[in-house]
């Protein structure tokens, strides 16, 4: 995950005049004085802002909080999963808590049904900073084994297993992820040879 910071530059120009030299002109006579009006001062209305107290166009809520883009990506989201191939699905829940002090993500996966060989496995949880996140973070289960997880900058997820304990030989997700819902593809490949599983998986995130 990444978080870009658009800076901006101000410039200031500025801007000099110089009086040209010549013939010294006539002074005015004192009628004309008297009967030409001055000119009205000019006057500059009020901005919005200042009037009204309304924050300016350029502020943004990125530059108050920096971390005002990861935080879209907080919470839990829930929805399910189908096998396309064999027919079977269930439900399928992840929750994404970000620690920006420590500058870390948790992820805690639940899914019901059959899912990699295992009949309705126990919710997992990882830990990882969001750097490694980023470049790619390599976990161990107990349950589906060696993982490789990576979220790229645009926000594209990989999760990938080539070791997966059981009936499973390999498995390898493709989603993406926004601050409304993760979506993306699945494929398992087993030891015996059978079809491979091909899949989808959708979750909407709560309010």
């Amino acid at each position: 995950m990444r978080r870009a910071i658009t800076s901006m530059t101000a410039m200031a120009l500025l801007a000099g005049c110089s009086g040209g030299g010549g013939t010294t002109p006539t002074p005015p006579t004192p009628s004309a004085v008297e009967t030409e009006p001055s000119a009205a001062p000019s006057t500059t209305e009020p901005s919005a802002s200042e009037t009204t107290g309304a924050p300016s166009e350029s502020s943004s809520p990125s530059e108050s909080d920096p971390n005002a883009e990861l935080r879209q990506y907080e919470g839990i989201y829930a929805g399910g999963w189908e096998n396309t191939t064999y027919g079977s699905s269930g439900d399928v829940s992840l929750d994404i808590d970000i620690d920006f002090d420590a500058q870390t993500i948790t992820v805690t996966g639940d899914a019901s049904g059959r899912v990699l060989g295992q009949d309705d496995p126990p919710p997992q949880t990882a830990t990882a900073s969001l750097l490694e996140a980023r470049e790619g973070v390599a976990l161990d289960s107990d349950l589906y084994g060696p993982i490789l997880f990576m979220v790229t900058h645009s926000y594209e997820i990989t999760i990938s297993g080539d070791d997966v304990p059981g009936s499973v030989e390999s498995f390898e997700a493709h989603g993406t992820i926004t601050p409304d819902e993760i979506t993306g593809v699945f494929t398992v490949t087993f030891e015996d040879g059978s079809p491979d599983a091909e899949g989808t998986f959708l979750l909407t995130r709560g309010s």
